[in-house]
């Protein structure tokens, strides 16, 4: 029982037990000097609005027992007031507090211990996911980074690469634009979109090589259409064939284009296209004027070479590096008396005495280690119907520079018949 001050007037048996106290050391004690400082505020509002408002009140609180521990009380308050009329809200003296206290420590620490189990299983889950999200993070990062390497070393390709490469964006342009009004005016409205706009190319990147194989500085030409930058090609179906492109997702082989205007020369190319997203066409080209011109030249040069192989009027052959017949004219088969398919089955050898073999070999090996360019010398043959001739043979080596030294591909041999010349011959 306490008084409107809060202090002790009473307390019972079950009071001492819980915290310690006697009667006598409670005796007009306030309450309020063994509540837990943190507590101490809610235990003094509670009382006081328990005086001001006399509805039963219910509060816990820490309170210290003798020990020097705290314990959790729960209380239930009821104000009495034992002058008879007087209501507790009049000012008066005599107000009472009739406290009943329940030990609900036991509790407390329960809950407590669940609450911290809770919170350490929340900052458990909290840091898993930190640790997860890290990963996360860090994955995405080195991802980024590996694409963004990735993207960078096929920027570098694209930049270094020997192969010419434009990209061009689909778009439509306004073909009206220029034209006078009264001509616009004239088109049928439902066709007016039809016919007011059409399909172009513009270009939106390109590579060094682009600009040595055509000559023409593609920077001033970005953003522009592929008419503005290739005027000629106006009147060809290729730049369709790019939009077919795009629009069907395949690729496309164009084969060799010639081509030429007012700012590339007239060149051929090899050109192949490919769809790109976002509206876009990838063109790789070459430039293969200087190869067709020179494979034009070689054919030329082949030509007299083989008119020249035929008509000599001396035995001509080329030989493989191991003294193979690759290629003989009329005039050696007529000489040894064999056709071309049976002399070609047969080696420089084969056609001589065995005991000269290993002599030919040696001339063989000199002329690819270099020691000599070519050789002349006198050698004997035997036909097919098994005379013996003497021949006159220079033999060269046709080499072709390679990437680290000059390789020798082949042999060509002169054979002159000089049997006359060799009167003690052996027929």
């Amino acid at each position: 029982v306490l008084d409107e001050q809060g202090c002790c007037l009473k307390i019972n048996p079950a009071f001492s037990s819980h915290l310690g106290y006697s009667q006598a050391q409670m005796q007009a004690r306030s309450l309020a000097n063994l509540t837990h400082p943190d507590d101490r505020k809610r235990h003094e509002d509670a009382i006081a609005k328990s005086i001001t408002h006399p509805t039963q009140a219910k509060f816990t609180c820490r309170y210290q027992h003798q020990s020097g521990d705290y314990c959790w009380l729960s209380w239930s308050i009821a104000t009495v007031s034992p002058l008879t009329g007087e209501t507790p809200n009049t000012k008066h003296t005599n107000t009472q507090l009739y406290c009943v206290a329940r030990d609900v420590t036991t509790e407390k620490q329960d809950y407590q211990k669940q609450l911290v189990a809770a919170q350490a299983e929340y900052q458990a889950k909290y840091q898993a996911k930190c640790d997860e999200f890290q990963r996360s993070t860090e994955q995405t990062h080195r991802q980024f980074k590996q694409v963004r390497q990735e993207a960078q070393m096929y920027a570098d390709a694209v930049q270094n690469m020997q192969i010419g490469l434009y990209i061009w964006h689909l778009e439509e342009k306004d073909i009206t634009e220029g034209k006078p009004s009264e001509e616009i005016e004239k088109q049928a409205p439902e066709n007016h979109h039809q016919q007011s706009t059409a399909e172009t190319l513009r270009l939106v990147a390109s590579n060094p090589a682009a600009q040595e194989a055509t000559g023409v500085d593609a920077l001033p030409f970005i953003g522009k259409t592929i008419e503005e930058m290739f005027p000629a090609l106006i009147t060809t179906g290729i730049p369709q064939t790019y939009i077919n492109v795009i629009r069907s997702g395949q690729n496309c082989d164009l084969g060799e284009v010639e081509y030429g205007d007012q700012n590339v020369k007239p060149s051929i190319f090899t050109v192949k296209a490919f769809p790109l997203k976002g509206q876009c066409v990838g063109i790789t080209f070459e430039n293969i004027t200087q190869r067709r011109q020179y494979e034009q030249a070689h054919q030329a040069k082949e030509e007299q070479l083989r008119i020249i192989f035929n008509q000599a009027g001396i035995g001509m052959a080329r030989l493989s590096l191991t003294g193979q017949w690759i290629q003989v004219n009329q005039k050696l088969c007529s000489l040894l008396e064999y056709s071309k398919t049976e002399l070609l089955e047969k080696t420089f050898s084969d056609v001589g005495p065995p005991e000269e073999a290993a002599t030919d070999q040696t001339f063989f090996q000199q002329l690819i280690s270099q020691e000599h360019d070519q050789l002349t010398f006198e050698k004997r043959y035997i036909t097919q119907s098994g005379h013996i001739i003497w021949a006159l043979v220079t033999l060269s080596v046709v080499r072709e520079a390679a990437a680290t030294a000059v390789e020798a591909l082949y042999f060509i041999a002169t054979i002159q018949n000089i049997t006359e010349r060799k009167p003690n011959a052996l027929s």
